[in-house]
């Protein structure tokens, strides 16, 4: 098992190295045909479309580099279809205004697929809001975030083999964290 995935950016943000754990873990979670030169040189922030997660990471990179930080240790979970697993990211300076990330796993366990990772037809318009860091799900009705698993028993989006779309976001426990740690 894989326990350390890597990757830098330019001080232009430009993605210029994943190592191969990150490589073989995105192959493994995400695309088998993952191929480095998609994400290459190509700027970070255009991978986060969230807008506030987007500002946390870019607000997090500036401190890096002027200084006013040197580390940032942020934990979040990052699960597969079949498994939970607990991480933490570390953010470090590099030279020439470089940014290193490093995601440490922590821990994992197995579980049968779980929802949103089931295949599926789309769903009709609706879609699930999840938190990048922590992976809950946002409940509009109830307006309140719960557990992925909870969300699967309580929630409808899943009924017939319907799988909405999944937008990522921060929920309220995250983002009040992060910003203390900012």
């Amino acid at each position: 098992m894989m326990n350390e995935f890597k990757y830098v950016i330019d001080a232009e943000d430009r993605l210029v190295l994943v190592d191969e754990a990150w490589v073989q873990f995105a192959r493994d979670n995400w695309d088998p045909h993952f191929k480095t030169s998609s994400v290459m040189g190509k700027r970070i922030w255009d991978f986060i479309r969230e807008e506030t997660t987007r500002h946390i990471y870019q607000t997090i990179a500036a401190k890096i580099r002027n200084g006013e930080k040197r580390e940032y240790r942020i934990p979040f979970r990052c699960d597969s279809p079949d498994r939970t697993r607990e991480m933490e990211m570390v953010i470090k300076g590099g030279p020439a205004g470089e940014v290193i990330f490093t995601s440490l796993l922590k821990s994992e366990k197995k579980r049968g697929i779980t929802a949103p990772h089931e295949t599926g037809p789309a769903g009709d318009g609706e879609s699930i809001r999840m938190c990048s860091w922590c992976k809950k799900i946002y409940n509009e009705e109830a307006d309140e975030w719960i557990t992925l698993e909870e969300a699967v028993r309580r929630m409808r989006f899943f009924e017939e083999g319907r799988l909405p779309p999944v937008t990522h976001g921060i929920c309220d426990d995250c983002r009040s964290s992060l910003l203390k740690s900012l």
